[in-house]
């Protein structure tokens, strides 16, 4: 009975231990493939596109470039780490929105009638811009979602 239960205590260590390796390989590679990106991006004018907000007012990328400091998030309601972001995304609103100097917009390619409803059920605070799929694609550089990106001065 001794030795089952040594075997099986073995098997579960290591088991475990080979899990831990996977992902630590996985984390290596995750960090390797960021570090790629933001090098490759780093310094690039973000490429135009053409959004419209909720009220039907229209937003160019040049008229987002306006020289203030500008968090864009890019997501769609699908995308549960994009939602899962939305209360953290709340609270970093809140305490740039009364600064002159700092714009935020969220970014969806979501169906206008979908992203009112998500809005509401999830509370967003930040004002939302529709775009195109293939806008969308472009702007984020192909990274996918969610995707945060600050533009500066």
């Amino acid at each position: 009975m001794k030795s089952i239960f040594l075997l099986l205590a073995l098997f579960v260590f290591f088991s475990a231990r080979c899990q831990v390796s996977d992902s630590l390989g996985k984390m290596e590679g995750q960090r390797s493939f960021n570090e790629a990106f933001f090098e490759k991006i780093t310094g690039k004018v973000l490429p135009d596109f053409t959004a419209k907000d909720l009220n039907g007012m229209i937003y160019t990328g040049s008229a987002v470039r306006n020289g203030k400091v500008t968090f864009l998030n890019f997501w769609f309601a699908a995308c549960t780490p994009c939602i899962a972001e939305i209360p953290n995304l709340n609270l970093l609103y809140d305490m740039l929105k009364d600064n002159p100097d700092v714009q935020f917009f969220a970014i969806t390619w979501d169906p206008e009638t979908q992203t009112k409803e998500t809005i509401k059920k999830y509370d967003i605070h930040f004002p939302v811009l529709l775009i195109s799929n293939s806008e969308a694609s472009q702007v984020t550089f192909g990274r996918g979602y969610p995707t945060n990106m600050v533009l500066d001065k």
